[in-house]
């Protein structure tokens, strides 16, 4: 009898600790407040992601079905952005400590936080369809941010696409994105350059052509694809002034967006030309 008490007395116990425990796990959840923190805009433009690290988040997003736009925001998030000194993460830690603690993570930001950041990362991952340069011998790397001297001092506010041989004229250069033609026509810096808007208001920008292709006017709608001009070595001088660097293209992107005192910035385009390098061909 004494036993069967015992047992009762236990299981009341524990039936007891057991409803605290999720009564204080449902009152957490409802009042939890996610901290409030400050991300710098630089941080965010230079969008330092290594490719690899980018590249395993889109796999592992599509395995689990998520929304690969909103777990790279959750991600740069929780990495403050890439700040200088960041380093690759390893599938392992991905598998075994991002994506089995997604939620949790993802519970640290606010959902406008969140929106903010994913509506810009899903727009150009959305918006972004083709490689710009329609050929195989190019190289380019990660110089967002590196300085220039040319005009007086500032930074490379995008990527610059080389050509191997060197040859102005020899590579043609198709549109990232569709969109309106916002301008066309000479730069100081950019030399012959080419503006597009796209319909999420976000700009792209082509610069140091040869030339352009036939027919293209402001106001004109490109699509994904198509050809708008030859790879050249135009620009930093007068009108028509060649020759001042080697052959490549420049792309820079502008994104729309509230975090900025504009209301726009340059981001830096890498990681998003290595997501989509080599479709083409």
């Amino acid at each position: 009898m004494r036993k069967k008490r015992r047992e009762k007395f236990i299981i009341h116990v524990l039936a007891v600790i057991l409803i605290f425990l999720v009564v204080t796990f449902i009152k957490n959840l409802l009042l939890y407040e996610p901290e409030e923190i400050s991300i710098s805009i630089e941080n965010v433009a230079a969008f330092t992601i290594p490719a690899q690290t980018f590249s395993d988040l889109k796999t592992m997003s599509s395995s689990r079905d998520l929304d690969f736009a909103e777990v790279l925001t959750v991600y740069s998030l929780h990495k403050n952005f890439f700040p200088p000194g960041s380093v690759a993460a390893t599938k392992e830690y991905l598998e075994g400590s991002f994506f089995t603690n997604y939620r949790n993570i993802k519970r640290n930001f606010t959902q406008d936080q969140i929106n903010i950041y994913k509506h810009i990362l899903s727009a150009l991952l959305n918006e972004i369809e083709c490689f710009p340069v329609d050929d195989n011998e190019y190289y380019f790397s990660d110089t967002f941010g590196a300085a220039r001297t040319y005009g007086g001092s500032r930074t490379h506010e995008g990527t610059d696409i080389m050509d191997v041989k060197n040859v102005r004229g020899r590579i043609p250069i198709i549109s990232m994105t569709g969109g309106t033609i916002r301008n066309i026509g000479w730069g100081e810096l950019g030399g012959y350059n080419i503006g597009i808007n796209t319909p999420s208001g976000n700009y792209f920008y082509y610069a140091h052509f040869d030339s352009f292709a036939e027919g293209l006017s402001p106001g004109d709608i490109v699509e994904a694809g198509q050809i708008i001009g030859f790879m050249g070595d135009s620009g930093y001088g007068t009108y028509g002034t060649r020759g001042m660097f080697p052959v490549h293209l420049h792309i820079g992107i502008k994104v729309r967006s509230e975090i900025a005192e504009d209301g726009m910035f340059w981001i830096n385009p890498y990681v998003f030309l290595r997501n989509v390098e080599g479709l083409l061909n």
